[in-house]
């Protein structure tokens, strides 16, 4: 198994990233959300949080190397014009990789749905990635589910900046810091824990991961589309939160 960590790298010492360099720890995501101080600590809501996430990207930097550490951009309406800038401040720190995200209606997200993104946003931030990546040659795409039938172009190289599809029970597990399991980051959906629980039987019977294998949740608009077995018809966690349904299209399509 490939095992991956998910932090914003405010306690990402020298220490820390070589200890777990030495666990065996293949990759990380770290989250950074403006390319300032002031924007950034405030959508973080954590005054200091950027000088210390940037610190700790450049010790993550250092120990797992430029291949091995992705720096991950959730968008809102606030600074979704601002992808290019952002790519190219990552750039000058030596990130090699760079992903953005879109906010999926889950969590505290769901009283603030004007917080997410539209079309014509998302648009605007695929045109912009592609330009990151011819000015500046580092690594782009997205993270996280979404309608593959937004991208103005379907081809190998669009499809390539796709950093998961909606992978959810399908190729991915997800561990909490209580060590409790979920499909993925955003469906909160329990499965077990960790540290009662045996992993390989999750994963091989849970009746909610079978159902996800079986696309019993994908959007019946979506069920005859060439494209539905990499896309699932979007973000389920969203389109769960936003419509209260599991099986809705994701938001990004528009009002159902």
């Amino acid at each position: 198994m490939c095992t991956t960590i998910i932090t914003n790298a405010i306690l990402m010492t020298k220490k820390r990233a070589k200890s777990l360099k030495k666990a065996g720890l293949n990759d990380l995501q770290i989250s950074i959300h403006y390319y300032n101080s002031k924007i950034n600590d405030k959508l973080t809501n954590m005054p200091g949080s950027f000088k210390k996430t940037i610190k700790g990207i450049k010790n993550a930097l250092e120990f797992f190397g430029v291949d091995n550490v992705n720096i991950n951009m959730v968008a809102l309406p606030e600074t979704y014009n601002h992808i290019y800038k952002m790519g190219k401040f990552l750039h000058s720190i030596g990130a090699g990789s760079f992903s953005v995200g879109t906010p999926s209606v889950t969590g505290e997200l769901k009283d603030k749905k004007d917080l997410v993104i539209n079309k014509t946003m998302f648009l605007s931030i695929y045109k912009q990635l592609r330009t990151v990546k011819k000015d500046f040659g580092i690594h782009v795409g997205f993270t996280g589910g979404f309608p593959i039938c937004l991208l103005p172009e379907i081809n190998a190289e669009t499809v390539g900046m796709i950093g998961n599809y909606c992978d959810a029970g399908l190729n991915q597990v997800i561990i909490g810091p209580d060590g409790e399991l979920r499909p993925c980051v955003c469906l909160e959906k329990n499965l077990g824990n960790i540290l009662e629980d045996d992993l390989q039987n999750i994963w091989n019977n849970n009746k909610f991961l079978l159902d996800i294998r079986k696309m019993k949740f994908v959007p019946d608009r979506c069920k005859k589309c060439e494209y539905v077995s990499l896309c699932r018809g979007g973000c389920r966690a969203s389109a769960q939160g936003y419509y209260g349904k599991i099986n809705a299209i994701d938001p990004l399509m528009g009002e159902e």
